[in-house]
């Protein structure tokens, strides 16, 4: 199975979507660094939008490590080998795959739901590169007396001896956490035997301390909804500057060496903090910011996607932490196009964008 397709006018994609684009030069320069970025190097973005022709199907979070492509998708999780070009998994198809970990080579967590009650939803563990999968929810969400509730978003540190993670579900608005790698969960904020009804749309690890976890999404009115934690998840509070917001909030990043930067993903364009989430400045307008991501070359250049008024493939790059932004936009390509997650690697000394959209993977190489 051949992945990459170099986008052509004249060839055809899947049904609605099946398009390809003109291969295409850019021109500009990330300008510098920020202050304190030191001497990282100015990024250049030039080359063409690559289609992965691996899926027809929506893509919730894509994530690349060792020239390994995972996927979580509408019809289950995908994995490939991006060197050799070929497809090495496709694992609990049928089901809704919004959220997985890949901890370590052989510890793979991935979130399923199942269509139509056909099998049940289950947190599913895999200890030898999918080869074999075993139930792994471990009380997750214990008491809810309907279908299985699965995570839609997870994130994990290991700064313990055995990895903490934390899970939301959607649609309710409590936070799991496991201290022992999923072996064991327990209900930290909200009521997950009756949760409140609302979009959890993310969790988010602060990397520069990992004591502090932010969640947002939108509540039951579907008023704006964010809660931080400073202690671990022990505690939490609502921050109190969305309360009068409609808007949702898909995604945040924290900035890397400042724990009270932040920005933050909404319906209707990206906010800024400087204070830890008590003001909030507005920074770019015009699209629904469903994802934001660091460079993995230069962690102070901020990467941004999801959906503008043309439904067209783009995103965004800053280089100052918000403050100003580049748009790169393919006004040629698919109609009705959304970006449901960004990932940035460095493959071959070039880094690498994947976009996880709702018509598969596309790709962009950065100089």
């Amino acid at each position: 199975m051949v992945l990459f397709d170099s986008v052509h006018p004249d060839r055809a994609r899947i049904p609605e979507f099946q398009f390809s684009f003109l291969i295409f030069l850019l021109a500009f320069i990330i300008a510098g660094c920020s202050t304190d970025s030191g001497d990282s190097p100015s990024l250049f973005a030039s080359g063409e939008f690559l289609n992965l022709e691996f899926t027809e199907q929506e893509v919730y979070k894509v994530e690349v490590k060792d020239n390994t492509l995972f996927a979580g998708t509408s019809d289950g999780f995908m994995v490939f080998d991006l060197e050799n070009g070929v497809q090495t998994g496709h694992h609990k198809p049928e089901s809704r795959v919004r959220t997985f970990l890949i901890i370590e080579d052989d510890f793979w967590l991935i979130s399923t739901a199942y269509l139509g009650g056909t099998q049940d939803n289950a947190i599913l563990k895999s200890e030898d590169q999918g080869e074999t999968w075993r139930d792994f929810s471990n009380g997750y969400a214990e008491g809810w007396e309907r279908d299985p509730l699965t995570p839609n978003t997870m994130d994990y540190h290991t700064d313990s001896e055995q990895p903490v993670i934390f899970a939301r579900t959607l649609p309710a608005l409590f936070v799991a956490r496991s201290t022992d790698g999923g072996a064991s969960w327990e209900n930290v904020q909200g009521d997950w035997s009756n949760p409140g009804v609302g979009a959890s749309r993310f969790i988010k690890i602060d990397r520069n301390n990992s004591e502090n976890i932010w969640a947002g999404g939108s509540g039951s009115q579907f008023n704006s909804y964010m809660i931080k934690s400073t202690n671990g998840g022990d505690d939490w509070e609502f921050v109190e500057s969305f309360s009068e917001s409609s808007s949702t909030i898909y995604n945040m990043t924290i900035r890397h060496g400042h724990s009270s930067h932040l920005l933050a993903g909404i319906s209707g364009g990206i906010l800024k903090s400087t204070n830890m989430g008590t003001d909030w400045q507005t920074v770019y307008t015009g699209i629904n910011a469903t994802t934001l991501q660091k460079s993995q070359r230069n962690p102070d250049v901020i990467f941004a996607s999801g959906q503008n008024s043309s439904g067209t493939l783009f995103f965004l790059t800053s280089n100052d932490f918000g403050d100003t932004w580049t748009e790169q936009d393919y006004g040629e390509g698919p109609a009705e196009l959304y970006i449901n997650d960004l990932a940035s690697v460095v493959q071959d000394g070039e880094e690498v964008l994947y976009f996880a959209t709702n018509s598969g993977i596309f790709s962009f190489g950065l100089e």
